[in-house]
């Protein structure tokens, strides 16, 4: 773990600048409102009151500040050590190999993605995880892609639709010469689009008929009367095979397709699809 120095003189040190301009701020306020001026002052601390706030302040914040930066390098040192050691060294050679990367948190973050790509890791070389273990990881990983937002974000999840949910996405649709076929930004209902993900975010009826890996990855729901699925796909996290080791978050990567119940998930000229419910 790495801190940055804490600052030489912090804000919340008096000066007799700051304390005259305290003091400027208090008349202004009073000046501003002249018949409720006596009110205005009893709720205006004295000088020493108010910077003895501000000490109290600046050393709670910093305390907070330096418990989420050994937060998350905790996470980070997590994932790096459920690594095997020849992909943890990878990615801490790289760290360490520029002077210039921030000694951060974030950046081993980042390197974790970019430099675990041209690593091929194999199930057996992976730290001993008892068969509960595996799925309930899977479990929360498939979730996560299935909710979307900031958690698909940290699964890089991204969304197919078949042939039949893109019909269903846009019900006006007429081929031009420009576009035989619909475009997802340009010709699909905004609104039938978010029925979709409501629908495949709010599914909890997981059973042995619809998703009998028990893993969250598979379900079956209805809307506007058509009857649809989605398929969580997990992929390598360096190339669109089935995921040797889809229980950890760093070595694999989901796809959240859905198309009508009785088509074939297929991901063959997908572009990335974006979550629509994001900001």
């Amino acid at each position: 773990m790495q801190f940055k120095r804490t600052v030489r003189h912090p804000e919340w040190q008096s000066t007799t600048r700051k304390e005259s301009a305290y003091r400027r701020s208090c008349q202004r306020k009073q000046d501003a409102l002249p018949l409720l001026a006596p009110l205005i002052a009893e709720k205006q601390r004295p000088v020493e009151e108010e910077f003895e706030r501000r000490r109290v302040a600046s050393l709670a914040w910093e305390a907070s500040r330096r418990s989420q930066i050994a937060s998350d390098w905790r996470a980070v040192r997590r994932r790096l050590f459920a690594l095997p050691d020849y992909a943890r060294k990878a990615v801490v050679d790289r760290y360490h190999s520029s002077r210039w990367f921030p000694r951060e948190a974030r950046i081993l973050y980042a390197l974790l993605w970019s430099e675990l790509c041209a690593v091929s890791v194999r199930p057996e070389d992976m730290p001993t995880m008892d068969a509960a273990g595996r799925l309930a990881e899977c479990q929360r990983f498939n979730d996560m892609a299935r909710r979307g937002g900031l958690d698909a974000a940290q699964v890089r999840a991204r969304y197919a639709y078949s042939p039949g949910a893109m019909a269903f996405l846009a019900p006006g649709f007429q081929p031009t010469e420009d576009a035989s076929e619909p475009h997802l930004y340009l010709h699909t209902s905004r609104g039938r689009w978010s029925i979709l993900f409501d629908r495949v975010r709010a599914f909890e009826d997981f059973n042995h008929n619809c998703d009998p890996s028990g893993e969250r990855r598979s379900g079956v729901f209805e809307a506007l009367g058509s009857r649809f699925r989605f398929e969580v796909l997990s992929l390598n996290h360096c190339d669109d095979e089935p995921a040797a080791v889809a229980w950890n978050i760093d070595l694999s990567r989901r796809w959240v397709w859905i198309g009508l119940e009785d088509e074939t998930p297929s991901l063959g000229g997908v572009d990335k699809v974006p979550d629509p419910q994001a900001d």
